[in-house]
């Protein structure tokens, strides 16, 4: 681990120490019982070697279980909801932002898979082209138009 990504993951520590792991509340209004907090990488999972170092927060709500990615100075970077505890079926409002703080893209995932119009913005707020998901995964694509699967 290099410097920089120590002094992340001792600041990062240095917030789950001092936060109240009771209760929050989440923009619904309901308050959610934290499930847990965990250091994950910028792809939000497990933290490799050398990565850029994010905390986890995971909260369970009657939607599901809310997630929210934050960098190191407190920076939101991803929120969304997940359908289980273990956080494998995404289903749900999902919001991804740059590292200024300011919204990237936004869109629902339904049962894993992205869904209907995604707004997109660059750096600096600007609206991007929107991206329309038609809610297939890539094996209900491939079936559908007769594609070969790649050979690995």
């Amino acid at each position: 681990m290099g410097t920089p990504t120590i002094i992340a993951s001792i600041a990062l520590l240095g917030c789950l120490a001092q936060s109240n792991n009771a209760v929050a509340l989440v923009s619904d209004g309901d308050r959610a019982p934290l499930v847990r907090r965990e250091l994950v990488g910028p792809g939000f999972g497990p933290v490799a070697g050398g990565e850029i170092i994010l905390m986890r927060e995971v909260r369970r709500t009657a939607d599901g279980y809310v997630v929210k990615v934050k960098a190191a100075d407190g920076t939101l970077r991803m929120r969304g909801t997940y359908a289980d505890e273990g956080l494998t079926v995404a289903n749900g409002l999902f919001s991804y932002y740059h590292d200024n703080g300011r919204l990237e893209s936004q869109g629902m995932i339904v049962n894993g898979t992205k869904s209907g119009t995604w707004a997109r913005y660059g750096r600096e707020g600007q609206a991007l082209n929107e991206k329309i998901y038609d809610g297939k995964n890539y094996d209900q694509r491939t079936a559908e138009h007769g594609w070969n699967a790649p050979v690995n």
